[in-house]
């Protein structure tokens, strides 16, 4: 009973509760079989066949026989298990019910009675999410940035555009959880979700940008000229592909389903600054930073391939041949 009045005492957790102890011994109080020689001066059961005995007959008393289902028994008749409801107060904010579950499972936990006993509802099972939410989201966004880096090293061959690449990709996160919240939404699994798939998403537009830029003409050493024929070689096909994708998601819109218009506002928000960031911010970063194309080595001995422009000419005279 000591612990049930500091649970309900929490600031998250109120009154009433429906206690088998406490009707149990209220109604031993009342009866006149237990209340003279049964029970001791603080009102509890000093002997545990007696107690066994009264348990019995509180439980098949209709008033009570409600507590039969708050009540497991072993083989021999001891108790096994049994349970005491409480309520939460109505709290609003994730971080308020995040804080209501830890600290009634801290009071339970600070109880010296054996075995420990422990709370639990249903709706734990969906706040028990927001305890490490946030730290997850971060390692998984830190390890999958680490991934697209590794990989892309094999593809642009040339570490300081990876970080560019990187940073970009980065920022388009960023600007996705500043949408979460205008949105009206919250740091959940659908949104983390969504959040750690924009990562393997984006990078495809900034990518192709970044890859066409770094393999134009070798003779061409003007930064706005190589970006202005990498945007014209490949920028109708990134823009097409944001296109598509934003009509493959356009049923969503009509969902009733709260996940998938989640999902399609994320969407919504990975495809817009993909384009703004992969059409816009790229090239003008890659024309304001000094970046040396690593197939300009390779441009410059002989026999080494064609690039770029060089490779649009050739195909040029193999179709006049």
């Amino acid at each position: 009973l000591a612990l049930q009045e500091d649970a309900t005492s929490l600031k998250r957790t109120t009154t009433p509760t429906v206690s088998w102890l406490e009707d149990f011994l209220s109604w031993a109080s009342r009866d006149s079989r237990y209340n003279g020689t049964s029970l001791d001066t603080d009102g509890y059961f000093s002997d545990s066949s007696q107690f066994y005995t009264a348990l019995g007959n509180f439980l098949a008393d209709p008033s009570y026989s409600y507590h039969n289902d708050n009540l497991r028994f072993n083989d021999d008749g001891g108790i096994k298990t049994s349970k005491i409801n409480a309520w939460h107060k109505k709290v609003e904010s994730t971080e308020e019910k995040v804080l209501a579950m830890i600290e009634l499972r801290k009071e339970c936990g600070d109880t010296q009675l054996s075995p420990k006993p422990f709370p639990y509802t249903f709706a734990y099972v969906y706040i028990e999410q927001f305890v490490i939410i946030y730290w997850e989201l971060v390692l998984n966004l830190i390890l999958s940035l680490v991934a697209c880096a590794f990989v892309s090293l094999f593809v642009l061959h040339h570490p300081g555009v990876v970080f560019l690449l990187i940073m970009i990709v980065a920022l388009i996160d960023i600007d996705l959880l500043g949408s979460i919240y205008f949105w009206g939404l919250d740091i959940n699994s659908i949104t983390t979700i969504d959040l750690v798939m924009a990562v393997g998403l984006v990078i495809d537009y900034v990518a192709h940008i970044m890859h066409y830029y770094l393999h134009q003409d070798a003779k061409v050493s003007d930064r706005d000229t190589r970006v202005i024929n990498a945007m014209a070689e490949v920028g109708p096909s990134v823009l097409s592909g944001c296109a598509t994708t934003f009509i493959g998601i356009l049923p969503l819109v009509f969902a009733k389903s709260e996940i998938f218009r989640v999902f399609f506002r994320m969407f919504f928000n990975i495809i817009v600054y993909a384009t703004i960031h992969g059409l816009v911010l790229c090239p003008v970063v890659l024309s304001l930073v000094p970046v040396t194309s690593p197939v300009v080595a390779l441009a410059a001995e002989p026999g080494a391939r064609p690039t770029g422009a060089e490779n649009s000419a050739l195909d040029k005279e193999d179709s006049n041949l």
